[in-house]
């Protein structure tokens, strides 16, 4: 699965922000830190695996998992309303915001 990612410019148009939304392994393999109870910390060894955890559980009970993530633009990253990656990856230092699943019926 790929990821989905998309800009938008906050209402006080001084910063933009990047959401990006995916497999839940490849959101996290892009994320630096984590968001817990509103504040940002490391991502530890231990989160990951709590993280790689729920979403195989999620899965395993057949349900469809999605990782969210997030990152503050600051202006000067933007040239001409265009973010400047190196490469074709967004950069790797996104917070992970959270697991989203759905059920999946057959037809």
């Amino acid at each position: 699965m790929l990821v989905q990612l998309s800009i938008h410019e906050l209402a006080d148009a001084k910063q933009y922000i990047l959401v990006m939304k995916g497999a839940p392994e490849r959101i996290l393999d892009r994320c630096s830190t984590i968001l817990l109870h509103g504040e940002e910390r490391e991502m530890t060894q231990d989160w990951r695996d709590a993280f790689n955890q729920a979403y195989l559980e999620l899965g395993g009970l057949g349900e469809r998992v999605l990782g969210f993530c997030d990152c503050q633009l600051p202006l000067d990253k933007l040239v001409r309303r265009r973010f400047t990656v190196a490469g074709r990856h967004p950069p790797h230092s996104l917070n992970t915001l959270y697991l989203a699943n759905h059920r999946e019926f057959p037809p």
